[in-house]
């Protein structure tokens, strides 16, 4: 399925294919699974109309109840689930998928993030060098992410310079960065890349981004957040 790098031809091809697949195969754990996620890149990037997080963890949810010992099920539950705000039961899921494969670097790579999220970049941090170490072509994102809450970031800007040639039409990366330059007073070069955000999804705004994509759960860091978004030129609602 060619969901990556993201973009809504891809995603939407992605989707046809594992309804198909479904189809055929009603049993089969691991299409929902990857169902499920294509439904949360298509809500978060704003490729559909409708707010699909809940559709993605019942997908998801679906997946793990096919197939209990799928890690790519498991991995794939724990994420949404991080999405949807529920973090104790996305780091049970994520450890839970690491367990069944050690060796499957989604996994860590999910789990990192959900470690940034929940105030834990440490932790973050070493989850997601242990992802790209298991698959150097991720886009490295999520090691950038822990890198800026960590306050490394020069670190952070050189992995995200090298994410944006990995995926350039991969909104979070530019997101990131608008973070990362606020964080040091470039806010010039922060709203450049807000405006390349917003070219790519023309009608995200600050409540549009809390209400599809994961939240902190700090509320200082959310706060922290939003105030960069702002500055950045990221439109409130």
């Amino acid at each position: 399925v060619a969901m990556f790098p993201p973009s809504a031809d891809g995603n939407a091809r992605a989707s046809a294919l594992l309804e198909q697949a479904i189809e055929r195969d009603p049993e089969f754990a691991d299409a929902y699974a990857h169902l499920g996620y294509a439904y949360f890149l298509a809500s978060a990037f704003m490729w559909t109309e409708e707010a699909g997080n809940r559709k993605a963890l019942e997908m998801t949810e679906k997946a793990v109840e096919l197939n209990p010992g799928s890690a790519c099920a498991r991995a794939r539950y724990g994420w949404i689930s991080c999405a949807n705000g529920d973090f104790e039961r996305a780091v049970a899921e994520l450890e839970h998928a690491i367990e069944l494969d050690p060796n499957d670097a989604d996994s860590y790579h999910w789990l990192a993030e959900t470690m940034n999220y929940m105030g834990e970049p440490e932790r973050g941090l070493e989850l997601a060098n242990t992802a790209m170490r298991f698959s150097p072509h991720l886009h490295g994102a999520v090691l950038a992410h822990s890198n800026y809450l960590l306050g490394r970031y020069d670190e952070a800007i050189a992995t995200l310079y090298d994410a944006k040639v990995r995926a350039p039409g991969f909104p979070v990366n530019y997101a990131y960065l608008a973070l990362v330059y606020t964080a040091i007073g470039r806010e010039e070069d922060a709203r450049a890349e807000i405006a390349t955000l917003l070219n790519l999804v023309p009608r995200l705004t600050l409540k549009v981004w809390h209400e599809r994509s994961p939240t902190y759960k700090i509320r200082a860091e959310i706060d922290r957040f939003d105030n960069a978004m702002r500055k950045a030129g990221l439109p409130e609602r």
